[in-house]
């Protein structure tokens, strides 16, 4: 049970067809230990659980594919109390760190050493924002539900405005940034990191798409996936372990990146990425990078 690298998010996505009440039990695995601040720890094990960092809230993406997949894949009750933890966790996201969404270190992006972290590690970027907005429309979507419609349409609002600050606040219109929270100015990376915006590509506008898509084709399709740095970056780094996310091909952006690029209509992309990514596996076997 840990929130590290999101293992029960994607559990939770694999088992929703086959497997619904297993998937939804998954995917409430953390929040049996959210705190009273609605943090969630980055590690659980049998001997002690981890509060140094969290990571980014992935519930949002996992829901929004869950629901789609099996509408009916939550009970009443888990609605309920989804709906009641996610919130204390969604609003610790947007007012519990300098009162704006913002991740402390690159641990808590789960990508460690990325280089959108190069210049100040704690920052606000658009793949916090794209998170926070799905899950905000989720749980518009659970409090609709619940019979709650003022804070179904708070949220439904909320969601809108995350969105749209991806276009505005993180984008200069040909390339997305971050901002390090020292002083907030644009700090630009090409990071597969920071294009994980598209995972939330229902709020991003036409020109942002276009670039994430286009800068996922021709600088981050590698010959075995999505490289979380570009080969062709002077900070990329190959050839083993020590690259870490300067240069390995990750398994979590693949999925991440082929799930957005199917629902956009991206089909001929996102099947190169899993025959690409197949092929690195057999050659190098399934582990968290290769």
């Amino acid at each position: 049970d840990r929130s590290w690298d999101h293992d029960c998010n994607y559990v939770a996505m694999a088992l929703v067809r086959g497997i619904p009440e297993l998937a939804a039990t998954q995917l409430m695995l953390n929040f049996n230990h959210i705190n009273e601040d609605g943090v969630l720890p980055d590690a659980v094990n049998p001997y002690e659980m981890i509060w140094n960092t969290t990571k980014v809230p992935l519930r949002g993406s996992a829901l929004r594919y869950m629901f789609r997949q099996n509408p009916e894949v939550l009970t009443p009750e888990q609605e309920r109390r989804y709906y009641e933890t996610m919130s204390r966790n969604v609003q610790w996201w947007l007012t519990g760190r300098e009162y704006a969404p913002c991740i402390w270190h690159g641990n808590e992006g789960g990508c460690d050493n990325a280089t959108c972290f190069d210049r100040y590690p704690a920052v606000q970027m658009p793949y916090l924002h794209a998170e926070l907005a799905l899950l905000c429309e989720q749980l518009s979507r659970l409090a609709s539900r619940l019979g709650r419609e003022e804070e179904s349409r708070q949220y439904a609002e909320k969601s809108r405005e995350l969105g749209e600050q991806i276009n505005t606040y993180f984008f200069d219109g040909e390339r997305l940034f971050v901002r390090p929270l020292d002083d907030l100015t644009p700090y630009y990376s090409d990071c597969a990191h920071l294009h994980q915006a598209i995972i939330a590509h229902e709020f991003l506008n036409d020109t942002t798409k276009a670039a994430i898509v286009r800068h996922v084709r021709e600088r981050l399709l590698c010959d075995y996936g999505i490289v979380s740095e570009p080969m062709d970056s002077p900070e990329y780094i190959g050839g083993g372990y020590e690259s870490y996310f300067r240069g390995s091909v990750w398994w979590k952006d693949q999925i991440i990146f082929t799930v957005a690029l199917r629902e956009m209509g991206e089909n001929e992309l996102a099947d190169e990425i899993v025959k690409r990514f197949r092929r690195g596996v057999e050659k190098a076997g399934f582990a968290e990078n290769i």
